[in-house]
């Protein structure tokens, strides 16, 4: 069976290193065998009609071959095919040499199930790079290629990138692009090509070349135009350093001359629009010193706080406020030592700035070989909350008001910094055991006292906020706090080795029952939350928070509490694949509130909550995150998912989200479909979407054709987005649409050649 090329390139290289701890060629024999006898002549060794040469798990076969003892070179022609541990080369004329692993081969080709190649020549002058000429390279399997790429030179640098020059790429045996110079890493995209229609941009053609700016970096420049925006450009820097290219950095500048700053069709109307000069500058690196100590750092300047969601949508969906940090960690087996700073960078953004913060951190390990274990943390540093100059950002009020209940937001226009010095140290014992063969218990204590260098009002709806403008602060306090608690869990379990389904993917039954229940006990003997200056706070959250510490690292606003976990784990697990597999799993777990001081109206239980996972066959899985209210004061939530593909030429999913009457949120329901249906080996539609309920509107719409062009997939289709919203009882915004078309490599889906088109990629996929 034949393997990729590249992949032979990367073995040769790497089994010089092998043959190097032989040291010498005397004591490894190179054995050769022909058909039509080996002999001597002049100190070299001749064979012909159907040579075999091994040597140290290396076999070469050929019609006729010549091996110098001296250079250790063998001069290989006529069908030659080299074999190392499965992987092969074809040819018909090469000189090879065994011990160095070098090779000089004319007319050799090569492939597997994916990569076909023929070259003309190829030489490896050094174990770290490889020269070819006349390669073509290609995917498909036909006698015919429906696509291929030829080079006139390449440079192989196993494990690392490929230079191309003169290279065209072929559809059929029509040349469709040129490159005079054409240079990929391994794994990435030498050129980017994105054309595109949408609402937002309108028409759009982004351009992204790659070039080595020095043999560590690679760079990307990118070259944008649209319509609605005008020009853009900017240049992505990728480099390792260090030893063995351990550490790494990534560099992004990007400018836009935006020639329509106040377009928006979003629902949140921009009372005070960018400039035409909008811009990102980040930097982001990883310094590893050893496997024990290193350093991060994670910069990023952007003009303006709408800039991500206009020009990098996909990077807004997931973190539209992107930090500043840069920190030092320590590792070792006991204990991890951290010193951060963060600061504010952009000053339309609210940041809890540490400048800086130095922490220990000890992992729970026996204490002085006791069955006692310690755990515990210490920090120290100057602390501020920093507010959004001038008026908050309207998104983000806006947002908030669409998302929370507005009876629980506070008005942050123009508030001050505050800030203070903070000292927390923690210190918890505990004492897991076994009793009875079943019963697992473990009892803590803790100790935990926090010193504020100066307090203040932290109720943002007290006049005397500390931030609001012309408060002041208090004096300094130091906060002791005591904490207690009792785990426990057991486990019961059944077999049932009858259950056999193979429709249901059952091999025998395993049923696991754990109930388990968590007490937790806290005494605040200092100032109470709201006279503590608030750094880390607690946020409003659909989910319970931890009990235990230093899990619950809401510091500044710890309070008494008294507080009961139960709940039980419900497990089903069957033999599949040699090993076991979860076939069902359901966690059902509640709260009891003795003294809850975290909500506002706690009632006496929380929500009962449901986990659930079902996954028996690969073409089926469902699953619900649920929360159902058993007191005054609860609420309703309920997440739900299924995937299925009831027959081999269809699938389909749905989902869905619930929420009600939460008194941070607000209500909503909506509900996701889609499937995908294959009507031949050549053709398949797809679709989906998802509906708001509570608004009646069609958030998103996605219909997409699928053609197979044997080597190509090639999809198209249209994206529409409904991006109106209802906040205070207003509906706004606008109905966006996108034109769809992408283009992906069949056999290879996640591997790139160095031509890749990706239209609309990932630009748009944040705001599908």
């Amino acid at each position: 069976m034949r393997k990729p090329f590249l992949l032979v390139l990367l073995l040769l290289a790497g089994s010089g290193a092998v043959l190097a701890q032989f040291g010498s060629f005397s004591d490894v024999p190179v054995e050769i065998r022909a058909d039509g006898g080996t002999r001597f002549e002049g100190g070299v060794a001749v064979a012909e009609d159907n040579v075999q040469i091994h040597f140290r798990g290396t076999d070469i076969y050929c019609d006729y071959a010549e091996y110098n003892p001296e250079t250790r070179e063998v001069l290989l022609t006529g069908n030659v095919r080299i074999y190392h541990e499965g992987q092969i080369l074809n040819g018909q004329r090469a000189i090879y040499n065994l011990e160095k692993r070098e090779i000089e081969a004319l007319d050799f080709e090569g492939g597997d199930q994916i990569y076909k190649f023929t070259a003309v020549s190829l030489r490896a002058p050094t174990l770290r790079q490889f020269q070819a000429q006349a390669l073509s390279l290609t995917t498909s399997d036909n006698s015919k290629p429906d696509f291929q790429l030829r080079a006139g030179g390449a440079r192989i640098y196993p494990d690392d990138r490929v230079i191309l020059t003169n290279a065209t790429m072929y559809i059929g045996q029509t040349p469709v692009f040129w490159f005079p110079y054409l240079y990929a890493p391994l794994g990435e995209a030498g050129l980017d090509i994105q054309p595109g229609y949408n609402s937002t941009w309108g028409g759009f053609l982004l351009l992204g070349y790659r070039f080595p700016l020095t043999e560590k970096v690679d760079a990307l420049a990118k070259f944008d135009y649209r319509t609605e925006r005008g020009a853009a450009f900017g240049i992505d820097l990728d480099g390792a350093y260090g030893p063995n290219d351990t550490s790494n950095g990534k560099f992004r500048a990007y400018y836009a001359d935006d020639n329509n700053p106040g377009s928006n069709d979003t629902a949140f109307p921009r009372t005070n629009p960018p400039g035409r000069d909008r811009w990102i500058v980040s930097f982001k690196n990883r310094l590893v010193v050893d496997e024990n100590i290193y350093a991060t750092t994670d910069l990023n300047s952007i003009s303006d706080d709408y800039f991500l969601q206009d020009f990098f949508p996909a990077e807004f969906a997931v973190d539209p406020q992107p930090d500043n940090n840069t920190s030092f960690n320590w590792l070792t087996e006991n204990f991890q030592v951290n010193l951060l700073a963060r600061w504010q960078m952009n000053n339309w953004q609210e940041v809890t700035s540490r400048l800086p913060e130095l922490s220990w951190t000890a992992k729970q390990a026996p204490l002085f070989g006791l069955p006692i274990f310690y755990d515990g943390s210490t920090r120290g540093g100057y602390l501020q909350r920093n507010f959004p100059s001038g008026e908050t950002p309207d998104y983000i009020t806006q947002l908030q008001e669409s998302v929370f209940n507005p009876d629980v937001l506070a008005d942050t226009t123009d508030l001050k910094n505050y800030s203070a010095f903070r000292f927390d140290t923690f210190h918890q014992l505990s004492y897991p055991k076994t009793y009875f063969g079943w019963l697992s218990l473990t009892p803590r204590v803790g100790f935990r006292g926090t010193y504020y260098s100066r307090t203040g009002d932290s109720n943002p709806n007290s006049p005397g906020y500390i931030a609001k403008p012309g408060n002041d602060y208090n004096n300094g306090t130091f906060r002791p706090v005591m904490n207690a608690g009792l785990e426990g869990s057991f486990k019961l379990s059944a077999r049932f080795e009858q259950v056999q389904s193979t429709f249901l993917g059952l091999d025998g039954l395993l049923h696991v029952i754990q109930p388990f229940a968590n007490y937790a006990y806290v005494n605040n003997a200092g100032l109470a939350p709201d006279q503590i200056l608030q750094f880390d706070r607690v946020v409003p959250s659909a989910q319970l928070p931890s009990l235990n510490f230093p899990q619950f690292n809401m510091i500044d606003s710890i309070d008494t509490s008294n507080l009961m976990r139960v709940g039980v784990r419900n497990r089903l697990v069957t033999r599949r694949d040699d090993g076991n597999h979860e076939w069902f799993a359901l966690e059902t777990f509640l709260d009891v509130n003795f003294d809850n001081p975290y909500l506002d109206d706690p009632g006496q239980f929380s929500n009962l909550y449901n986990n659930f996972a079902f996954s028996p066959v690969p073409w089926f899985t469902a699953g619900a995150t649920t929360q159902l209210p058993i007191s005054d004061g609860g609420f309703t939530d309920v997440n739900s998912y299924l995937n299925w593909q009831p027959v081999e030429d269809f699938s389909f999913f749905v989902s869905q989200r619930f929420i009600e009457s939460s008194p941070y949120f607000q209500n909503d329901s909506q509900a996701s479909l889609g499937g995908y249906w294959r009507g031949d080996d050549n053709w398949a539609v797809s679709a989906a979407t998802r509906y708001d309920l509570t608004f009646g509107t069609w958030d998103i719409q996605r219909y997409m054709v699928h053609r197979d062009l044997s080597s190509w997939l090639i999809s198209a289709g249209f994206l529409i987005t409904d991006n109106s919203a209802t906040f205070n009882n207003q509906t706004s915004g606008e109905v966006g649409v996108g034109v769809l078309l992408m283009v992906t490599l069949k056999d290879a889906p996640n591997i790139n050649l160095p031509l890749a088109f990706d239209v609309l990629g990932n630009q748009q996929q944040g705001q599908q």
